[in-house]
């Protein structure tokens, strides 16, 4: 369960120097903030999320537009962060951003871009440490010469490490999805990373075989 839901507000700070979207404290809770349009335009700490001295969080951020001048996500504590279907955007400066006094945490991007669509980016302090993921959503749609919708197409996903990383069949509508991982960043000072891109993706039928390699920057 969630200790704390922030959701569905429309969060405007346009003042000063110094004006956060949305800042947390503490330690021990868990955290949901969903469907929010947070915009900031101050120019020295107008941070769109801070996490400040978070000890052992989790928190969840689900279809959020988050618009600043300053880093959009500002950690300083040791929190486990989840991102999906998002949109992170800062004019001027890193959209996620680690500060050095950070040692542990592990933080999962899942289809969260910039407004524009391009790969959001990082600022990993010298010292910090943690575990940063980065993947996207995968749809595949498999039909027949016909145009009629192929039902039941088995579609596996392997990633560049020769790993299964997704396998389900087409449904009604000859859709499935895969979610998967673009690359794995790690280490002190996030200097270590593991790409798993591109995949091999895999369709079978009762009638045909077809496979062909996907890079993670058609998925976007």
């Amino acid at each position: 369960p969630y200790n704390y839901n922030i959701s569905k507000n429309t969060i405007l700070a346009f003042k000063g120097t110094s004006g956060f979207g949305i800042q947390s404290f503490g330690e021990s809770f868990n955290f949901l903030i969903e469907d929010n349009d947070i915009t900031t335009t101050a120019t020295t700490a107008g941070y769109g999320y801070a996490l400040a001295w978070t000890t052992g969080n989790n928190e969840t951020f689900k279809r959020n537009s988050i618009k600043t001048n300053r880093e959009t996500i500002y950690v300083s504590g040791n929190t486990n962060l989840t991102f999906s279907d998002n949109y992170l955007n800062s004019s001027s400066n890193p959209e996620f951003y680690i500060y050095s006094g950070v040692n542990n945490g592990i933080w999962n991007f899942t289809s969260s871009s910039k407004i524009n669509g391009t790969e959001v980016s990082v600022s990993w302090t010298a010292g910090s440490t943690g575990t940063l993921i980065n993947s996207w959503y995968l749809t595949s749609y498999t039909n027949y010469t016909n145009n009629s919708n192929a039902v039941g197409v088995a579609i596996n996903s392997t990633n560049n490490l020769g790993a299964l990383s997704g396998s389900s069949i087409t449904n009604s509508n000859g859709k499935t999805q895969h979610t998967l991982t673009q690359y794995v960043r790690n280490s002190t000072s996030g200097t270590t990373s593991t790409y798993y891109s591109n995949y091999t993706i895999n369709a079978t039928g009762s009638d045909y075989s077809q496979s062909f390699v996907q890079h993670y920057r058609d998925w976007e």
